[in-house]
């Protein structure tokens, strides 16, 4: 399974509601990649480009990206996306306080002096990262967590096989960008393990997870039930392994797939800051490309980091883009369990 990650926007604080930075993944198997390329090379031959430039949002009109959205939801692949606008998040610094305070407080409860060790080691890489950057790791964790939590969920009934591997793929910031992509596995992983305790992977009833086997506590005898009516709810993963072993941060110029999140999350922020001339068809077609876990969830998975005692309401653009989106956007299961 391909993992193709972009972000838009700074993530830096900001006074101005309606600064919404995303970030997004275009998710796609190894059977529909060829397809998704092909969309994207039909992008670049309608602006005059040759296969082999790479191509922003800005270099094509909005008929043609409308346009490689439609081609693009007819392929396998799917987006998610995670969105937080910095004109609303005037609690960073306490959010971000907090969050080292329960990982310290959580250490006592570790079994072995390595998981102490690195419970430690998480919360001091994560006290030490600027607002700027503690925003985006958030966000970039979530993003992460909801990928592979509606990707396994997919493929497991779709096309299991492909869960073998998790391949990463991140867009290379390069220059002043070089300590954020060293500091970057470390962080999601780290992150990852507290996340999925808190927000387990489903177990999908009829899923094949032989090949995913492999990323399971147990591996995937564990999934089977114990006795007779007996059943599961989630599954345990090893979240190391999961975000670890196959992660690279590649040049976009040289990755089709990272122009192809590039032109996703581009759209997800333009749209939410009610920057298309026809607002309505650019949520409809960023819907139509989304998956979300559960149909019951917004299309767009939206964070916050103000005070949640008195949360700031999001823009009125904001709010309809998600709602149309939601309209259009597909599920993998129905509902989540009682």
């Amino acid at each position: 399974m391909y993992i193709f990650i972009d972000e838009s926007g700074t993530f830096a604080p900001t006074n101005q509601p309606g600064a919404w930075c995303v970030v997004a993944a275009y998710i796609v198997g190894s059977r529909d990649r060829v397809a998704a390329e092909d969309a994207l090379n039909a992008l670049k031959a309608r602006a005059g480009r040759p296969p082999l430039d790479e191509i922003k949002r800005r270099d094509v009109t909005e008929e043609d990206y409308f346009r490689f959205l439609e081609d693009l939801s007819n392929q396998g692949g799917f987006l998610v996306s995670v969105a937080t606008d910095a004109g609303l998040n005037n609690g960073v610094t306490e959010n971000q306080t907090g969050q080292v305070r329960i990982i310290r407080e959580a250490i006592d409860s570790l079994e072995t002096p390595k998981d102490k060790s690195e419970a430690e080691a998480l919360a001091k890489a994560m006290e030490a990262l600027s607002p700027q950057l503690y925003v985006e790791i958030i966000c970039r964790m979530y993003l992460a967590w909801l990928a592979v939590r509606v990707g396994v969920a997919h493929y497991v009934q779709a096309e299991p096989d492909i869960l073998w591997r998790m391949d990463w793929r991140f867009d290379a910031k390069g220059g002043a960008g070089a300590a954020f992509e060293k500091a970057h596995a470390h962080l999601m992983a780290g992150l990852a393990g507290q996340m999925s305790k808190a927000h387990p992977m489903p177990f999908v009833t009829g899923g094949d997870y032989s090949h995913f086997g492999r990323f399971i506590r147990g591996g995937a005898a564990a999934l089977r039930p114990t006795g007779p009516g007996q059943g599961r709810r989630d599954v345990a993963v090893i979240t190391q392994r999961l975000y670890r072993e196959k992660q690279a941060f590649v040049d976009s110029a040289r990755s089709p797939g990272i122009q192809i999140a590039d032109l996703l999350v581009s759209g997800i922020a333009a749209l939410l800051r009610g920057k298309f001339s026809d607002q309505e068809r650019a949520a409809r077609c960023l819907g139509r490309l989304t998956m979300r876990l559960y149909g019951t969830d917004d299309a767009t998975y939206l964070i916050a980091f103000g005070n949640p005692e008195t949360p700031e309401p999001i823009t009125d653009v904001a709010k309809k883009a998600v709602k149309t989106m939601n309209l259009a956007a597909r599920a993998v299961l129905n509902q989540r369990p009682g």
